[in-house]
């Protein structure tokens, strides 16, 4: 059998994990059959492990054009670690070379760049996977499949609550980074929840998916969005509810300005059980039914790199990717249905505003933030539904479906 051909699309932030995982030794057994043959990389001096891929005389190249240009055979796979404006045209463009694809997270920030991708995976005859590491976790897929199976009965009403600090250094590290467009009018839509985030809002429509490749699809959302960092153009603090086509809600609470370091919570409540993870207290996710009998999960600890391994077997058997384009239309829809919900974003009063850290990357926290959030998650409310004085209440968005 021939070898499967990898380019890697991106080798700079999280592109490096790839490339180590595809460099580790300890991975020869899954990777006997592997080898890249190009990087497209236009900025190799933010990239690491440089020498070590020329050490094993692997071609550089500034542009996917560049790289099919020269080279009529293609490639079997690109890995795909881009900016989020530009997920939708390389994705296409790879697809239409004959390539499948791995695509970090998310699809894209656009509908009609959902819908184009659909369409060029059905046109093409190629895969595409989106990096939803959750998704492709052995622990999500059993939970998953415990759901689908019914024991838990029907599903109530899903929630999380997350926030992770972050300063200037975050918010200068590129042009994009905040931004509802770039300079060129692309759309990027960057935010938590569509950007560090995502993964946890994915996961909630994913693991209500009818089959292993599919999410529940949202049908409409009401969204409350702030900001206390008054140079990004998009919001910092994000609160919405949103329905699915069952009529589950989905609930999801986050910011980027409360300085405790990174703090997350699932709860996920169904009619015989409640199924809850809390990172920093429980080691995994663990379902509590009502006759007091209880299912832990193995823990999710896990590596990153199960995606990878999953699109390479993709490539060796036509097995579907756990979480491909169609999966991951659903966290897109959303996070584009919540951008129209409130499209002027508020901002935190100055009297709330704390500023702590270092000269260079000093963090915003706002004041009594966190508790207002845990009040909301604990009483399933938005903070216009807690007679918070500065919150500005949305209209219910109802969200386009993906045709295809």
């Amino acid at each position: 059998m021939s070898k499967i051909r990898i380019i890697l699309v991106g080798i700079g932030g999280y592109g490096e994990k790839h490339v180590k995982d595809l460099l580790d030794e300890n991975n020869s057994d899954k990777l006997k059959d592997v080898e890249i043959i190009a990087v497209v990389e236009p900025n190799l001096e933010r990239c690491n492990n440089i020498e070590e891929l020329k050490e094993k005389n692997i071609a550089f190249y500034s542009s996917l054009e560049e790289y099919y240009g020269c080279h009529s055979k293609g490639a079997d796979l690109a890995i795909i670690t881009t900016p989020i404006y530009l997920h939708a045209s390389q994705i296409i463009y790879c697809l239409s070379k004959g390539t499948n694809v791995l695509c970090e997270k998310p699809l894209c920030a656009s509908y009609e760049e959902a819908v184009a991708i659909i369409k060029a995976e059905k046109s093409y005859g190629k895969s595409v996977g989106i990096g939803y590491q959750l998704s492709f976790s052995r622990t999500i897929q059993e939970l998953k499949k415990d759901i689908q199976s019914g024991i838990f009965g029907k599903a109530i009403r899903l929630k999380t609550i997350i926030y992770e600090p972050r300063g200037e250094k975050y918010y200068s590290r590129n042009s994009w980074v905040g931004k509802i467009n770039t300079a060129d009018n692309r759309s990027v839509l960057d935010s938590p929840i569509n950007n560090a985030f995502a993964h946890q809002l994915h996961n909630m429509f994913y693991i209500l998916g009818k089959t292993r490749e599919s999410s529940a699809i949202p049908v409409e959302v009401t969204a409350e969005l702030y900001k206390a960092n008054l140079k990004i153009e998009n919001f910092d603090t994000a609160t919405l509810k949103c329905i699915t086509q069952e009529g589950v809600e989905i609930l999801f609470y986050s910011s980027h300005t409360i300085k405790k370091y990174k703090w997350d919570c699932y709860k996920y409540e169904f009619e015989n059980a409640i199924i809850e993870y809390i990172p920093q207290e429980m080691k995994s996710f663990v379902a509590k039914f009502k006759d007091g009998t209880e299912k832990r999960y193995q823990s999710c600890k896990e590596k990153n790199s199960q995606k990878l391994w999953d699109a390479i077997e993709n490539v060796r058997t036509g097995k579907p990717m756990a979480c491909g384009a169609l999966a991951a239309c659903s966290q897109t829809l959303c996070i584009i249905g919540v951008q129209e919900a409130l499209p002027d974003v508020v901002s935190f009063p100055s009297e709330l505003i704390e500023k702590t850290g270092e000269v260079g990357d000093l963090m915003i926290n706002v004041l009594g933030l966190e508790d207002k959030l845990h009040k909301c998650f604990d009483e399933d409310k938005l903070p216009s539904e807690l007679e918070t004085p500065y919150v500005k209440r949305s209209k219910i968005i109802k969200l386009k479906s993906i045709n295809y």
